[in-house]
């Protein structure tokens, strides 16, 4: 939201159907916040492209003009 790094990663969670956008390298949960889907739009016109990511998948880039790579969680190796 403060602008310096750009989304490069959305999850949109199965469980409870909420959205997760982070920079390349994740994020802190201290920095998390709640914030209007309206409000990010407005600050990625491209998030429209994966409006329609079915629960449980994600969706990638590698910067911001690099197209949405989307995919289904499952396919992620597990950690």
């Amino acid at each position: 939201m403060n602008e310096t790094a750009p989304i490069l990663l959305v999850f949109h969670d199965e469980d409870d159907g909420a959205w997760q956008m982070l920079p390349s390298g994740g994020a802190d949960a201290s920095e998390a916040m709640i914030v209007g889907l309206k409000q990010l739009i407005q600050l990625d016109e491209t998030l429209l492209e994966i409006a329609n990511l079915p629960l449980g998948w994600l969706a990638w880039r590698e910067s911001k003009s690099s197209p949405w790579i989307p995919r289904p969680k499952s396919e992620l190796p597990a950690d």
